[in-house]
Order: C-alpha cells, then structure tokens, then sequence
C-alpha cells in the first residue's frame, strides 16, 4: 500500500518486543486484552497534522485489535481524518475490530470500505492490494505517465521513473502529445541494456547532439522511443 500510495510508512512497534513463539505471543496477547494494557510504544509519528490521509493496518487478535493499536490511538489524533483498513487474520474475519477501532475514534472518518484476507493469502495479496487502493483513488501511479510541468512521469510495470524534459521541439511535441492523458507504449529489452518502444507516431527531430547516461529517456529519429538502463 504505501508502494501504491507513494505515503510515509509508519510502524507501530512496543517497547517490549512481541515473542516471535506463537504460544507465547497468543499468551500475551490475551494477558493485554484481559488486563486492558496499553504497551508503551517504541515511536510517535511526527506532525501528523500534515496528513488528512491515514491507511491503519493490523492483524485480528482475539477477535479484535492488538492493545498496541489501542495505544496508537490514543496518542495520535485521527480526528476529522480519512482512514481506510486492512487486516489480516484467521477464520475469525474483522470480528469486533471494525468496532473497536471505530469507538476509540470517534471523530475520524473510517471508511467502509474495507480489505481483509486471510493470514495464509497475505502473502500473494500485491495484485488485490494494488486494486484496492486504485479504486479508491489513492494511487500515485494513476496518470504519472503524463507531463506535469517540465517532468515526465514514466511508469514501467511497478517502477515509476521521473525525467526532466529537454528543452527542444521533439520535447514539446511529446509534451503535447501526452496533453490529453496518458500514453501506453510496448516496450521490449534491447541488448539487455535498454528498454525500447515505438510511440505510434513520428515526432519532430532535432539536431542538438548528446551524451546518453544510464537512466535517460531518448527519442530515436522517427517513433522509437528508449530508456536507457546501461550501467555506466
């Protein structure tokens, strides 16, 4: 998700470190919830009124939320905030927590739109993730392919690139080009040391000569269209 969203990530982590034993770790979980414990935390997020965003993620532990989540919340303000969910757990499902969470922050905006999966599918969840958070609206990497000022934002599978546009009229043709949304280009390995596309259409050439760097972004004379992945 932070991937996704391009967010700051934040752990929530306790003083005294959870036993990695899943008997002892169950023990203590249940110890805190009976005594209604509130482990001191390792960290506070720092200016947290800068964000109006919040992706709260936690694990289902007897069929709520583990008591540091409770500490979290107590010590950081979530008022007036979007925060989304997701848990992982058992054959328990969400349980109370949804409840939880929401009576501990009353004054935040939780949404109803929640992801969950089961703790064995956690692991092969990126693509289900990744949808989640596109059909909220939270994802960087939806229209990064388009110019933004004299940046261009190319997006290659899960790696964004961002390069500085050259000052020149294949430049400024691109740059028009991309104008109206974002353009999709089927680029294949090259030499293993670039990635190369054809845009569709011809661009303008120019005469200016230059020095390729591993990392640049080059339009060929006619449509071809490189980035250069070559270690220098």
């Amino acid at each position: 998700m932070q991937e996704e969203t391009g967010g700051d990530l934040f752990s929530i982590k306790v003083e005294d470190p959870y036993p990695s034993d899943w008997d002892e770790c169950l023990e203590r979980a249940n110890e805190e919830l009976s005594e209604n414990a509130r482990p001191e935390l390792t960290a506070s997020v720092e200016n947290l009124e800068q964000y109006d965003t919040v992706f709260l993620g936690y694990p289902n532990w007897w069929y709520g939320v583990p008591m540091a989540l409770l500490t979290f919340l107590e010590e950081n303000d979530l008022s007036g905030k979007d925060v989304y969910l997701f848990c992982s757990h058992g054959t328990g499902g969400l349980a109370d927590s949804v409840d939880i969470i929401t009576e501990a922050v009353p004054d935040a905006e939780i949404s109803d739109n929640i992801f969950d999966c089961y703790e064995e599918d956690a692991a092969s969840s990126v693509e289900v993730i990744r949808q989640w958070v596109q059909e909220l609206g939270y994802s960087s990497a939806q229209g990064e392919d388009t110019v933004q000022g004299n940046a261009l934002n190319l997006q290659i599978g899960d790696t964004v690139l961002t390069a500085e546009l050259a000052d020149n009229s294949s430049a400024e043709a691109l740059r028009d080009l991309l104008a109206d949304g974002s353009l999709e280009i089927a680029m294949q390995d090259y030499a293993d040391m670039e990635k190369v596309g054809s845009l569709g259409q011809e661009l303008p050439a120019n005469d200016e000569q230059i020095t390729t760097e591993a990392g640049d972004l080059i339009l060929y004379q006619g449509d071809s269209f490189s980035v250069c992945l070559s270690r220098t």
